[in-house]
C-alpha cells in the first residue's frame, strides 16, 4: 500500500525531519506584475515567513492564525529542537550553529504548565506573576544549558550564579551561589516551581490549609528578562547571540494573565538582544491593556500583529496555488520515490472542460427531456399560452443534444418575462444569439455563461438527478480558503479513495473527478462537524445564522432566474447592526466560520461603512454551494436582525420575499424587498 504523505496535518505530530523536510515558505514572487514593477523589493519580504518571525527585531509580534493555518509548523521551525537538527546535518557544533542562525529559538508552550490553577482568581494574582517568571526562567535554562554544554565551562557557569543571586531575595542568595553548575541551578527552580503547584492544588483541595508560598524574588513582571539579561551579557560566546522567546496557546490565558504578559512586553528588560513573540488562534487575544492603568499597548509602536491567514490569502490565488502545489511535492518527496514536479501535479486533477463543460451530461432520455422542460411549461400555461404556442416556444428554446445550453435559454426568457410582452418573438431572439454563440458571433450568450454557467451546470444536474462533482485543483485551492490544513485534508481524503480504488494518484492517469468530488464533499462534512466543536467558545446563534444563509444561498441558486453571480456572500453597513451582532460576527470570522472580505468600505456619502463577509467555502459541498465569490448581496438592518433572530420565522418571511423575485411569477410579495443592493465583487 502506497503510504498516504497528506495523513499527518498536525506540526505537533512531526518528528523534527518532518518539520525540515516538509517546509514550505511563501512564494515572494506572486506579488510582483508586469503593471507594478515599480514596487520596491524590500516590499516582497512581508509576504516571507522569515520576515513574519523576524528573530532579531526586538519590537513584540503576536502572531496569529486559525486551525491549521501553519502556525505550530512556522514555530516549531524557528525552535531550538530544528536548530540542533540542522547543526547535526551540517557537522557543527549546536553554539556555531546557534551564532549562524545570528538568534536561540525557545519555543514555550502553555499548556505544558498549570496557568489555569490561577484562572478567574483575583486573590493569587502576585502569586501568579511569581509563578510566571519561575516558569519562564525554568523554560529560559532549559534550552540555554545546550550552549553552556557546549562551552563547557564550569568555573563560568559557577561565576555565572554568583552574579545572578543578587537579584533574589537575601535569604536565598548563599544557596544559589552554592549551586555548582547551571543544570543544578534548573533542577532548583523546576523544584521551587513544582513546590508551588503543589501549595496551591493543597489550598484549593482543602479550604482550611494555609499555603506556604516561599518567594525567591520579588514578582516584578519582568525579572525573567534581568535573568536572561544578566546570563547573556555576562559569556562572552553569547554575547552576540539574540533570543527569540516565542510563547505559544495565547488563547490559554485568561485576561489577567495576558494583561501581565501584554505588561513585560511594554516595558523590555534586554531589548538588544531579547525577541518575544506571542502565537495563538485567531480568537486569543482577550484584552490589550497592561498594569499600567489598564492602557493598551500600542500597534506599530509596542507590538506588531501578524495575521497568518491573511499573508497566504493577500497572497493572491496563483500565489496560494503555487504554495499549495510546492507543499504537495515536499511532502510527497519525502515519502516516495518519484520526480513528479508541481508544474506535473497540477495537472493530475481531472477537471471539466470549461469551454464545453455541459457535454459531461447529454445522455438523458425521453423522460429526463420532459421533466427538464416541464417547469416552463407550466409557467406558460398559467399565462394563458395555448399548446401550439408553447410548443413553438419549448421547440426554440429546448435543445435535445445539450441540456446546458437549454437552460441558459430558459434563464435568458425568465429575465425577460416582464420586459418583453412578447415571449414567443423573444424565443426567437434567444434562439439567434445562440446560433451566433455557435457561430463565434457577438451575442448575449456568452455573458450569461460568464455570469450564470456554474449555476446552470449545477441546475442541469439537479434536475437530471445527478449528482454535481466539484473537481480540478483550482477547486481544491478555492474551497481550501488558503488554510494548509484544509488543502492537506482534502488531498488525504482524496489519496484514500484512490488507493480504495487502487489508483496510483501521482503516476498515469489524471485522477477521476468522481474521486475527487468524494474527497471534497467528505472533507466539507468533516469541517462542518469540526466547527460545532466550538460551541462552548462562541454564541450559539452563530450556528443557525450559518445554516439561515447556506440555505438562502443555495435556494438562490436553484432559483428560476438567479441573479447573482455564485452567491456565497454578504455585506451589512456596520453603523446599522447593534453591537451584539458584530461581536457574534467578528467571533465568526476568528472561529472560520465567516471570512472577511473587506475590512470596512464607506459609501459616497460617507455615512455608511459597508463591511463583506462570506461563508467559509470548506461548507460549500456540504450545501452544494458555489467555492468561489461573484456577487454579493447587502443586508439591511432589519433583515440582517432577522437573521440573528431565534425566532425563524422572522427570517423566513424576508427570505421568501426575496426569493419571490427569483422565481415565477418574479414579483416581489411585498415592495418592501429584502435585499435592494447588489455588490458584485470579484475574488
Amino acid at each position: 500500500m502506497i503510504k498516504n504523505p497528506f495523513e499527518n496535518t498536525k506540526a505537533s505530530y512531526m518528528s523534527n525531519e518532518e518539520i525540515l523536510s516538509y517546509w514550505t515558505d511563501i512564494n515572494n514572487q506572486t506579488i510582483i506584475s508586469t503593471e507594478q514593477e515599480e514596487v520596491d523589493n524590500t516590499e516582497l519580504e512581508i509576504q516571507n515567513y522569515h520576515y513574519i518571525m523576524n528573530p532579531r527585531l526586538s519590537l513584540p509580534i503576536f502572531i496569529l492564525g486559525s486551525k491549521g493555518s501553519g502556525k505550530t509548523h512556522l514555530l516549531r521551525y524557528f525552535s531550538l529542537e530544528l536548530q540542533e537538527k540542522d547543526a547535526e546535518d551540517n557537522h557543527i557544533s549546536l553554539l556555531e550553529q546557534i551564532k549562524k542562525d545570528q538568534y536561540l529559538g525557545i519555543l514555550f508552550t502553555s499548556s505544558s504548565f498549570e496557568f489555569q490553577m490561577f484562572q478567574n482568581d483575583g486573590d493569587s494574582n502576585s502569586v501568579y506573576i511569581y509563578y510566571s517568571n519561575l516558569v519562564f526562567i525554568e523554560v529560559f535554562f532549559v534550552h540555554c544549558n545546550k550552549l553552556f554544554e557546549c562551552i563547557n565551562d564550569k568555573e563560568h557557569e559557577k561565576k555565572l550564579l554568583a552574579q545572578l543571586a543578587p537579584l533574589f531575595f537575601p535569604r536565598f542568595r548563599e544557596n544559589i551561589i552554592n549551586i555548582s553548575n547551571l543544570q543544578k541551578f534548573l533542577e532548583f527552580i523546576t523544584d521551587t516551581r513544582m513546590n508551588l503547584e503543589e501549595e496551591i492544588l493543597m489550598s484549593k483541595a482543602n479550604k482550611a490549609y494555609t499555603p506556604n508560598y516561599k518567594f525567591l524574588f520579588n514578582p516584578a513582571p519582568s525579572f525573567f528578562q534581568k535573568v536572561i539579561k544578566y546570563t547573556f551579557s555576562n559569556t562572552i560566546d553569547l554575547k552576540d547571540i539574540h533570543i527569540l522567546f516565542m510563547i505559544d496557546e495565547f488563547e490559554n490565558f485568561d485576561e489577567y494573565q495576558q494583561k501581565y504578559i501584554n505588561t513585560c512586553l511594554r516595558h523590555p528588560e534586554y531589548p538588544d538582544y531579547l525577541s518575544i513573540r506571542i502565537c495563538g488562534r485567531l480568537y486569543s487575544i482577550k484584552t490589550d491593556e497592561t498594569f499600567d492603568d489598564n492602557e493598551p499597548l500600542m500597534e506599530g509602536a509596542e507590538k506588531k500583529t501578524s495575521i497568518l491567514d491573511k499573508v497566504l490569502s493577500s497572497n493572491n490565488r496563483s500565489g496560494f496555488t503555487n504554495y499549495a502545489s510546492q507543499l504537495a511535492i515536499n511532502r510527497i518527496r519525502e515519502n516516495i520515490k518519484t520526480d513528479l514536479e508541481s508544474n506535473d501535479f497540477l495537472k493530475l486533477f481531472k477537471d471539466l472542460d470549461r469551454e464545453n463543460y455541459f457535454y459531461n451530461i447529454l445522455n438523458s432520455s425521453q423522460k429526463d427531456n420532459e421533466v427538464f422542460s416541464k417547469k416552463l411549461i407550466s409557467y406558460l400555461e398559467q399565462e394563458g399560452f395555448v399548446k401550439t404556442q408553447i410548443h413553438n416556444i419549448i421547440k426554440k428554446l429546448f435543445i435535445k443534444e445539450n441540456l446546458f445550453l437549454s437552460k441558459l435559454n430558459f434563464l435568458l426568457l425568465y429575465k425577460s418575462w416582464y420586459k418583453s410582452p412578447d415571449l414567443i418573438k423573444r424565443s426567437t431572439e434567444i434562439q439567434k444569439s445562440l446560433q451566433n454563440l455557435l457561430n463565434n458571433k457577438k451575442n448575449f450568450h456568452q455573458t450569461q455563461i460568464d455570469h450564470h454557467g456554474v449555476d446552470m451546470l449545477y441546475q442541469v444536474y439537479k434536475d437530471t438527478k445527478n449528482l454535481y462533482n466539484y473537481c480540478g485543483f483550482d477547486s481544491i485551492i478555492n474551497m481550501s480558503e488558503a488554510n494548509p490544513r484544509n488543502y492537506l485534508t482534502i488531498l488525504s481524503n482524496l489519496h484514500r479513495h484512490c488507493t480504495f480504488k487502487n489508483i496510483n494518484m501521482f503516476e498515469g492517469d489524471e485522477i477521476p473527478i468522481t474521486l475527487q468530488n468524494k474527497a471534497m464533499r467528505e472533507t466539507s462534512e468533516w469541517f462542518w462537524n469540526d466547527i460545532h466543536k466550538y460551541k462552548n467558545l462562541i454564541d450559539n446563534k452563530i450556528f443557525f445564522v450559518l445554516e439561515r444563509l447556506c440555505h438562502f444561498f443555495r435556494l438562490h441558486r436553484i432559483s428560476d432566474k438567479p441573479v447573482e453571480k455564485t452567491l456565497i456572500s454578504f455585506s451589512f453597513d456596520i453603523n446599522s447592526i447593534n453591537k451584539d451582532i458584530l461581536k457574534i460576527i467578528d467571533d465568526a470570522v476568528k472561529h472560520s466560520i465567516f471570512i472577511e472580505q473587506s475590512s470596512g468600505k464607506k459609501t459616497k456619502n460617507e455615512h455608511s461603512i459597508i463591511k463583506q463577509y462570506s461563508i467559509n467555502a470548506m461548507f460549500s459541498p456540504k450545501w452544494d454551494l458555489p467555492l468561489q465569490i461573484g456577487g454579493t448581496i447587502e443586508l439591511k438592518k432589519e433583515e440582517i436582525h432577522a437573521l440573528f433572530d431565534e425566532d425563524k420565522k422572522s427570517w423566513e418571511r424576508y427570505r421568501d420575499i426575496r426569493l419571490s423575485r427569483y422565481n415565477y411569477p418574479f414579483k416581489d410579495k411585498t415592495s418592501n424587498s429584502l435585499f435592494d443592493t447588489v455588490i458584485g465583487i470579484e475574488k
